[in-house]
């Protein structure tokens, strides 16, 4: 048994130093203000240790104002100090183990700086008798500082400055008790007489055992999120079903599309084919007609060479007369102006001709015509022949070169846009490929890639970047830590022994390659100078593939919380959203995707590389598609232009001739006039017989024309037959071309396609009408599929919205299968899964850590009350017995038979047993109690009444007298004494002391028996007083107590050590302490002289 022998103060409220000798029980008597209290006080600080559960003149209750300053500097009164300044105190109690016949001691030293400033403390156990020099040597107190200078010397003195592991040894020193020493000697300390006794029972007897409902409320809370979420992935294939169905019908429509395009195409080969057919064979007949007339031709010719000959000489005749001759000349005359005349129209004509067309092509390029010139060509006919027009033709020339040559320059400029992005096409899917083949992605920025290559070579060690080191398990967080950690994640990850080598290197590529904004991380100093990542913090979104860069990543993310909602910000200095809105120097903003996307952290990187490569495909491919079609446009003008330029240029040879021919017309008509009055009547037989002659050439003429003509008409049917066969042949190429352009764009559709052309492919078939009808039905399809592909777009738009997804509405988009696979593959069934789990988790918690708890307890609770009759059974008390009853309580009886008829439930699932269906109203109740937050003050009082055991039964004492006569305890308080009713609590506290100190169990280790009262056995009278401290004593339990003066008579004859205190009334407020034997002489001494007198 271990025994408190010696208590040592110091600088204690009014006790400057002093040394109790205790044994076994101690008792202070003395009357209020004397000190007891204060003694009591310095027992419980050394003992307790915990201020904050300390509570000094504990018999004062609220009224004490004593605090551990109050004491140390002796405060008396409301302003006066016994110790004012600087002091030390010390509170040391020795402890001695009769068995071994062992001392040690435990204590605290206080520093007390001046008022108002905090006091400083140190705990300290050592081995050893208790020796006040040690603390206090020749009036010189050993300070803090000295003492843990002296603990740090001796191995079996130890210091604490930390209550909590000064604590853990005392408890240890003083025979291995547990925690609820501290609740129940302080319990002892403070009891007042009790009027309750369930409150008795809880505080005394059944130990606080509620049960932390906590985690089967966490878990019926990850129940329903688990049927939350597995109701959301239920919805989102809802979604995916409907977005892959119109996927499907988007494909078919294309599909059908594409097979009528590809039937178009066929069809117009067939019917450009069957045209060259056709004039393949009027070109055959036309050959045939050309040489049957070329045949008559020549026959004319022949026929009318021999006339030739005949009117030759006849001419020659009548050429040798002279007016024959003048005549002859004035007719060549007359012909050579008629030709000249002839030319000169002729050339006006073919001007105007081009002038008709400049005016044509000016209505098809209105901005740049001059008007003048539009209004004169207007009517091209009737511009009178002349110069007038050449200035206007030389200004539209000028305005003509001038827009060609702008013209040319933005045509310039769109084919180098298009190389531009046709080069970016191919780099794209270089890349793309690149990344579907490769099991990593390799595509960072270059000056990256050149600074790591070059340090891998130069340090001979293998180098990652901050992303490969990463992995981000949750997608749902993955924009927001890419975004946070930006141009970071391509930052260089160098082990520490390696840092100032590679800083240097780095260095010298900065100096001499010109090679900046690639970082290098001081893992060291970020270990150094790293403080935890808070909790919720983005840091903890991020899983670090080696334990390198924890504290970097920690340092970098640990401040930043996430937060599921915007307005959850602003109750953080740093925060962010899932959707990557930031809030950082009290300003919330949002960042642009493109700044943190494509995604280059952890397994999902490729794939978003790959992902953002297609995206930017798909967009230069959209921007070629716009640009192609204005670049023919851009082409198609400019030759407009060059033609037009051409045209204007050619007309200079046509105003370098005369264009006026009405002077030559004058001279004709003169001419005529002078040949028409010649008399020729002379050779009139000669001249009749020229004419004959001369009619019948022109006769033969004519029909020479004739034939002529046809065959000029012929080989003119024959040229345009061929250009005709050669057009139709270049349209058959590019048609056949066409049609195997539809057939690798629809190489699925190909069959179809053959087989409905095989059936319209007759002799009859008219291919220009089916291909018309292919066409509509083409155009029917492809409006179809806009349809599906704007339903598409709207549903893809809900999906993203819903499900916080960021896909494209796309109908070759195979994520929305693989997405669906994996809900139905992995996350439907892993949520049947692991709601089943849960359930049965449920199932679990609530059986074995609820309801079987709480039966536990139950029955331990009734064992407890049970062991205690026992103890009190034999035990006599001024001829009263004493038993704890219980019962159920009425107020929780239907939860209680609840609780103990689930012992019976023999089903796995407790809905699925007939208990249920006979419990369920209650079941339910009691269910709904355990797992709701308890928000309100009544929900918490309710759900702290079914979770703490002793609830479940109400108690009472029944009190046995010599006769067997029973009465309960809860009927006789009121009824009679104080201290009568008292007895029964006084009792079971001892019985409550020898369960701490397992005093009935047979150990080889001894352990402390105190128990401390101030104020104590109130109201008792003498012989329960005695009872009470028999009972005590019969445990083996060493008490200390005190009460004032007056009660003294009760207890000393009990006591082994009795002391008793008076308050000096001297300057310094001292106390006498003295035996209660000689303050017993002291008081006899007067009265003795008295009886002599």
């Amino acid at each position: 048994m271990i025994k408190l022998s010696r208590i040592f103060l110091y600088h204690w409220h009014r006790f400057d130093w002093h040394v109790f000798d205790v044994q076994d029980s101690l008792y202070l008597a003395g009357h209020n203000g004397s000190g007891k209290s204060s003694i009591l006080d310095a027992l419980q600080l050394v003992l307790v240790a915990d201020l904050g559960r300390v509570r000094f003149n504990s018999a004062a209750q609220d009224r004490s104002q004593r605090s551990l300053d109050s004491y140390v500097r002796g405060k008396i009164g409301e302003q006066h100090w016994l110790r004012p300044g600087n002091t030390i105190g010390y509170v040391v109690l020795e402890w001695t183990d009769d068995l071994k016949h062992q001392a040690f001691i435990s204590g605290i030293c206080i520093e007390a700086r001046p008022i108002n400033q905090n006091l400083e403390r140190t705990f300290f156990i050592a081995d050893g008798q208790l020796n006040p020099d040690l603390f206090v040597n020749q009036g010189k107190e050993t300070t803090r500082s000295e003492l843990k200078k002296l603990a740090r010397n001796r191995t079996s003195f130890n210091s604490f400055d930390q209550t909590g592991e000064y604590q853990a040894e005392l408890l240890n020193r003083l025979g291995g008790l547990n925690q609820r020493f501290f609740d129940l000697f302080l319990r002892a300390l403070t009891f007042q007489p009790i009027r309750n006794i369930r409150e008795f029972v809880e505080q005394w007897l059944l130990e606080p055992n509620s049960l932390d409902v906590h985690t089967l409320q966490n878990v019926v809370e990850r129940l329903r999120d688990l049927e939350r979420k597995a109701k959301q992935v239920e919805d989102q294939l809802k979604s995916l079903n409907a977005i892959i169905k119109t996927q499907d019908e988007a494909k078919r429509f294309r599909d059908l599309q594409g097979k009528f395009e590809i039937l178009a195409a066929h069809y117009n080969v067939a019917a450009i084919q069957q045209q060259i057919n056709q004039h393949q064979q009027r070109l055959i007949d036309t050959r045939r007609d050309y040489e049957l007339n070329q045949t008559d031709l020549e026959q004319q010719l022949g026929l009318q060479q021999n006339v030739q000959i005949a009117w030759d000489e006849a001419r020659l005749q009548l050429s040798q007369s002279d007016v024959v001759r003048r005549k002859q000349q004035l007719a060549n005359e007359i012909q050579q102006l008629q030709q000249q005349i002839q030319k000169i129209n002729q050339r006006w004509r073919q001007l105007q001709a081009k002038l008709t067309q400049i005016a044509q092509s000016l209505n098809t390029l209105p901005g740049i015509a001059e008007q003048d010139l539009v209004n004169l060509l207007q009517q091209p006919e009737q511009i009178p022949q002349g110069q007038q027009i050449v200035p206007l033709l030389q200004q539209q020339n000028m305005a003509t070169g001038s827009a060609l040559k702008l013209q040319l320059q933005a045509l310039t400029r769109t084919d180098d846009t298009i190389a531009r992005l046709m080069e970016q096409e191919g780099s794209l899917k270089k890349e793309i490929a690149s990344l579907e083949q490769s099991n990593r992605q390799n595509h960072y920025p270059q000056n990256v890639e050149n600074v790591r290559n070059y340090l891998k070579q130069e340090l001979k060690i293998e180098l990652f970047l901050l992303c490969e080191l990463l992995e981000i398990p949750d997608q749902h967080w993955q924009d927001a830590v890419e975004a946070m950690l930006g141009q970071r994640r391509f930052n260089i990850i160098v082990e520490p022994k390696y840092y100032s080598q590679a800083l240097d290197l780095l260095d010298q590529l900065r100096d001499k390659q010109r090679l900046y904004d690639v970082g290098l991380v001081d893992l060291q100093q970020a270990s150094a100078e790293t403080r935890p990542a808070r909790l919720l913090s983005l840091a903890t979104k991020v899983k670090a593939k080696t334990g390198l860069i924890d504290k970097y990543i920690a340092a970098i993310l640990g401040d930043i919380i996430t937060c599921e909602r915007v307005q959850d910000l602003r109750q953080h200095r740093r925060a962010i959203t899932a959707e990557v809105m930031v809030y950082q120097e009290w300003t919330a903003r949002s960042i642009d995707p493109r700044k943190f996307r494509p995604w280059f952290i952890g397994e999902r990187a490729q794939r978003s590389q790959i992902e953002s490569r297609r995206q930017q495909l798909t967009e230069i491919q959209a921007e070629l598609a716009i640009l192609r079609p204005e670049q023919q446009r851009q082409r198609q003008y400019s030759e407009q232009l060059e033609k037009l330029q051409q045209m204007l240029l050619g007309l200079d040879s046509y105003f370098e001739e005369e264009l006026d021919a009405s002077e030559l017309q004058r001279t004709l008509v003169e001419l005529q006039h002078e040949h028409d009055s010649i008399d020729t009547s002379g050779v009139a037989a000669l001249e009749a017989e020229v004419k004959r002659l001369r009619i019948i050439y022109d006769e033969y003429s004519i029909n020479i024309s004739r034939f002529t003509e046809l065959n000029g008409a012929f080989k003119t049917k024959i040229s345009q037959l061929e250009h005709q066969i050669q057009q139709d042949n270049h349209q058959l190429l590019n048609a056949q071309s066409l049609f195997e352009h539809m057939q690798q764009q629809y190489p699925n559709q190909i069959e179809d396609a053959s087989a409905d052309f095989q059936r319209e492919n007759t002799e009859a078939a008219q291919f220009s009408r089916l291909q018309e009808t292919a066409e509509q039905q083409s155009r029917g399809y492809h409006t179809r599929f806009n349809n599906r592909q704007e339903a598409l777009r709207e549903q893809v738009l809900l999906y993203n919205r819903d499900f916080g997804a960021r896909e494209l509405a796309d109908i070759e988009q195979t994520s929305f299968q693989t997405r669906k696979a994996e809900l139905e593959a992995t996350d439907l069934p892993n949520f049947g899964q692991k709601i089943a789990e849960a359930k049965h988790e449920t199932e679990t918690e609530l059986r074995e850590h609820v309801l079987h708890k709480l039966r536990e307890n139950i029955g331990r609770a009734k064992a407890e009350l049970d062991r205690i009759n026992d103890a009190l059974r034999g035990l006599d008390f001024n001829g009263q017995r004493y038993h704890f009853r219980y019962e159920i309580a009425d107020s929780l009886r239907d939860f209680y038979q609840l609780i103990e008829q689930s012992a019976n439930v023999t089903s796995e699932i407790i809905q699925d047993s007939d208990f249920y269906q006979q419990h369920k109203a209650t079941f339910d109740r009691f269910f709904q109690l355990l797992i709701q937050p308890g928000l309100t003050d009544q929900e918490k009082l309710e759900q702290a009444q079914i979770t703490d055991y002793r609830r479940y039964l109400s108690y009472d004492i029944d009190v046995i007298d010599r006769d067997g006569t029973r009465s309960r305890l809860s009927k006789i308080m009121g009824q009679t004494s104080g201290g009568e009713t008292q007895t029964p609590f006084y009792v079971t506290i001892a019985a409550s002391f020898v369960q701490l100190y397992k005093i009935s169990e047979r150990s080889k280790r001894s352990t402390i028996r105190i128990v401390a009262f101030d104020e104590a056995f109130s109201k008792m009278d003498q012989d329960r007083i005695g009872s009470t401290l028999d009972l005590f004593h019969h445990f083996g339990l060493q008490i200390i107590t005190a009460t004032p003066i007056e009660r003294c008579e009760y207890l000393v004859p009990k006591m082994c050590t009795t002391l008793v205190l008076t308050s000096l009334k001297d300057q310094q407020q001292r106390v006498l302490v003295e035996p209660y034997r000689n303050y017993a002489a002291r008081l006899e001494a007067p009265n003795a002289e008295s009886d002599q007198n």
